[in-house]
């Protein structure tokens, strides 16, 4: 929870974010947006995307903090398969993912990334687009919240090539060479979600 409150500050001083006005003890209070969630349809939209696309370009100009960890695909989908039990994940998934962990190129770090982005955390308040839940955010490459954007919102390869020229400096195939580990990742992020749930009261942590 600190993570998260301090890389919504972060946003919120660059207004990618809602303002910040109190984040302490597990308790985070922003301005309350006035607007709507996007849904995966507005993916038809050029005017939207562009409009995703750039407000993402400035999140992804931040400097790098140094107080802020690491968000790493890879390193959160071998965390993810380690947690699943046997009976929870066939030996022949397990070895197609570890296979897409393997293939996944290796990133350099070098900005703020949500690393969540679904529609539903995004809201528009008809002049402005609003990032909101930060939890999952950290210190990583702008690709992999491209990565986040093609899979969520469901883009075809010409939305693809489309949205990643409008936000600019980045490689269409080197986003495409990450939708693998970010499918296995929530996919994974699922199942572990399922076994918590299905739990014992006396086993959560």
């Amino acid at each position: 929870r600190v993570v998260e409150a301090r890389c919504a500050l972060l946003a919120a001083q660059n207004e990618v974010a809602p303002v910040v006005h109190y984040a302490e003890n597990g308790i985070l209070v922003t301005d309350y947006v006035a607007g709507r969630t996007l849904k995966i349809d507005d993916a038809r939209s050029s005017a939207i995307m562009e409009r995703v696309a750039k407000q993402l370009a400035v999140l992804h100009t931040l400097p790098m903090p140094e107080d802020i960890p690491m968000f790493d695909p890879v390193d959160s989908t071998r965390f993810y398969l380690e947690s699943l039990p046997p009976e929870k994940l066939g030996p022949k998934e397990r070895i197609r993912i570890e296979s897409i962990i393997e293939t996944t190129p290796s990133l350099e770090p070098n900005t703020l990334i949500h690393a969540d982005l679904i529609p539903e955390n995004i809201i528009d308040d008809g002049k402005k687009l609003w990032f909101i839940d930060w939890e999952y955010a950290g210190i990583g490459h702008p690709a992999i919240d491209l990565a986040f954007i093609a899979m969520n919102f469901e883009l075809s390869d010409y939305q693809l090539d489309a949205f990643v020229a409008l936000h600019g400096d980045l490689n269409p195939d080197l986003v495409r060479s990450l939708k693998p580990v970010i499918i296995a990742r929530e996919a994974l992020w699922c199942l572990v979600q399922l076994g918590v749930k299905d739990a014992p009261k006396g086993d959560l942590v």
